[in-house]
């Protein structure tokens, strides 16, 4: 894989719509960023901002831009997921995942997300596993 604060080059070829392909490789030195401490949450985030009686609002908020992963299940089940399950968004180690979403978040902003509305029961407890990338 690609590696961070590391140059490469990247040789490039381009083609038309008629299939006229470029007579020369172009290349361009590139150098990957150095950004390697994950996003925070911030702002007492993540929490649940509203309840319905079959779903649940869930609100991001980051220390800078990133996409936040959360799967749902139901209260008590074991073993936890880890952060590859979570984003995965699948069933893990024997537990059901009632439902799992995604959601882009600029930095410094919040995302409100409306999870699961019809999903979920009404009045039945759930836990919610989120992760951020």
């Amino acid at each position: 894989g690609v590696v961070h604060s590391t140059a490469y080059d990247v040789y490039v070829v381009a083609k038309d719509a008629l299939e006229n392909v470029q007579v020369s490789v172009t290349l361009l030195d590139v150098t990957t960023g150095s950004d390697v401490t994950p996003p925070v949450f911030a702002g007492g985030s993540p929490r649940a901002a509203t309840l319905y009686d079959t779903g649940v609002q869930l609100s991001f908020e980051l220390d800078e831009s990133g996409t936040v992963f959360f799967v749902i299940v139901a209260d008590g089940e074991t073993p936890a997921p880890t952060v590859s399950e979570v984003i995965a968004g699948v069933n893990f180690g024997g537990v059901t995942v009632i439902a799992a979403g995604s959601a882009a978040v600029s930095s410094g902003g919040t995302e409100v997300f409306k999870s699961s509305l019809g999903a979920l029961s009404p009045v039945t407890p759930y836990d919610v596993y989120v992760v951020a990338r």
